[in-house]
């Protein structure tokens, strides 16, 4: 799971429609670093889901540090953005534990600064 850090900020400063440019830019940039089965899903607000089918725990985490570098680098036309990132590993068995576990480490993630990557 991760977020945009501070996008309230962003929709403040900026307004509604330059925040979901930001928005769409940003899943323009992490959508073409996904592979065929690999699943990107809007979550809720500035929140986003990546589903990474065949990856083990450290090839998700070292994908999400490349996400976090790709969004960190790119140009939204309004900001310049950064993401926090919690990464879990899905046993194939209870969905929800897996999402909990990957929101945790993203909690953990602002609480240390923002703008990383925790693991679960």
């Amino acid at each position: 799971i991760f977020d945009i850090d501070f996008f309230k900020k962003v929709n403040y400063t900026y307004g509604h429609i330059k925040g979901y440019q930001v928005l769409k830019s940003l899943a323009d940039t992490v959508k073409p670093m996904i592979e065929k089965n690999d699943y990107m899903l809007r979550w809720g607000g500035e929140e986003f889901v990546l589903i990474l089918s065949e990856r083990t725990l450290e090839e998700a985490s070292a994908f999400a540090e490349k996400v976090r570098k790709a969004v960190e680098t790119s140009d939204n036309g309004v900001c310049p953005v950064t993401v926090s990132i919690g990464v879990a590993a899905y046993d194939g068995k209870n969905y929800k534990s897996a999402i909990d576990e990957a929101d945790q480490a993203l909690y953990r993630a602002k609480e240390n600064g923002r703008n990383r990557v925790e693991v679960s």
